[in-house]
């Protein structure tokens, strides 16, 4: 079954290949609605239900379209969990803030910051290495 977004999707899809797969005058008319569902979703409060439900009764009603439809929730479907929502794995390490090491110059103090991991910087006037502050 597809989501809201996933109609949607496929309503936008589908508009030029309507001709494709339907005679001239049912491509118009089916364009035409699917302009006008569409249409609705730049209203200040759309209702996506509604719209996605539209998309669906009028892609279902012809036989061309219920195909291409059907062939389309086999290759565009988003992964779902086990229970039906959208799963999301976050990214791996320690999402938490690392804080900057901070280097001087043991003859003038000059001051620079490095990240975990980085060499330890020059002093750019006399070119000797910094010391941890």
């Amino acid at each position: 079954m597809l989501s809201i977004d996933e109609l949607l999707t496929a309503a936008y899809s589908i508009r030029p290949v309507l001709s494709d797969l339907l005679d001239a005058d049912t491509a118009r008319q089916v364009d035409e609605q699917l302009a006008t569902l569409l249409g609705q979703l730049d209203s200040p409060e759309p209702n996506l239900r509604s719209v996605a439900q539209g998309v669906r009764t009028l892609l279902q009603a012809h036989p061309p379209t219920k195909a291409w439809l059907e062939e389309f929730a086999t290759t565009h479907t988003t992964t779902r969990s086990a229970k039906g929502v959208n799963s999301f794995e976050g990214l791996p390490g320690s999402p938490a803030l690392q804080r900057a090491t901070a280097y001087r110059c043991p003859v003038c103090g000059h001051t620079e910051y490095q990240e975990v991991n980085e060499a330890v910087p020059l002093c750019p006037i006399h070119l000797v290495s910094l010391v941890r502050a």
